[in-house]
């Protein structure tokens, strides 16, 4: 998968849920990924934070074989070969360092290295990632993602950390937005059941954001 197809997998989605694999077993993490490919979701992550992770991205996919699956958290070379085992389709990780850039090259998928400052997002465009996790959102992310767009209008980002149901709209009307991810939609089947209208909501704004932007 190259550059323009993960954007465009990320603009398709536009909402990203984000999984949480329980610490004694994976059942509600699938069934919640269920609930949310029937509602219309795309694009999902599992938070490589536990050792039960790689067997819920793995059911998941087995279930689910047209989604794209992320494995996040990703830190280290170690991450990215479970990702890959588990039948990951890309990588996401928090920050980015030298040891993270040779992991990633390491293995066949890509990565969404995190930023969050300038100097990160202009490092991990050097080295080709035009598409990039800015986290955490809370932390002066409106402030900052248009001086992004400014001067590195090519970088889209994947916007996480802190968002909700009120965040959709909020972060829709920046043009370097390629989706937001979250966990508010996963936390009960009801929610997931309702993943659709936030990603409805998202498009919306996002296209009227678009035909001000041209107005």
């Amino acid at each position: 998968m190259n550059i323009d197809d993960l954007r465009h997998h990320m603009t398709h989605a536009g909402i990203v849920p984000i999984l949480m694999a329980g610490d004694s077993d994976t059942g509600a993490a699938v069934s919640i990924a269920d609930v949310l490919v029937e509602a219309g979701a795309s694009v999902i992550e599992v938070l490589f934070r536990n050792p039960n992770a790689p067997d819920a991205l793995a059911q998941i996919k087995r279930r689910h074989p047209t989604i794209l699956l992320a494995a996040g958290t990703i830190l280290d070379t170690a991450g990215a070969e479970r990702a890959v085992a588990a039948g990951a389709d890309l990588m996401i990780s928090p920050g980015f360092s030298p040891a993270l850039q040779t992991a990633a090259l390491s293995v066949p998928i890509p990565l969404v290295p995190g930023v969050n400052t300038a100097s990160e997002v202009q490092h991990a465009r050097e080295l080709g990632y035009l598409v990039q996790k800015f986290y955490p959102a809370w932390d002066y992310g409106h402030q900052r993602l248009p001086e992004f767009a400014a001067i590195y209008p090519e970088v889209d980002f994947l916007i996480t950390g802190g968002l909700d149901a009120t965040s959709v709209v909020e972060f829709a009307h920046h043009g370097n937005v390629a989706a937001l991810g979250g966990t508010w939609m996963v936390q009960s089947a009801a929610a997931a059941a309702r993943f659709g209208d936030d990603r409805d909501r998202f498009r919306a704004a996002r296209a009227k954001a678009g035909a001000e932007h041209e107005g």
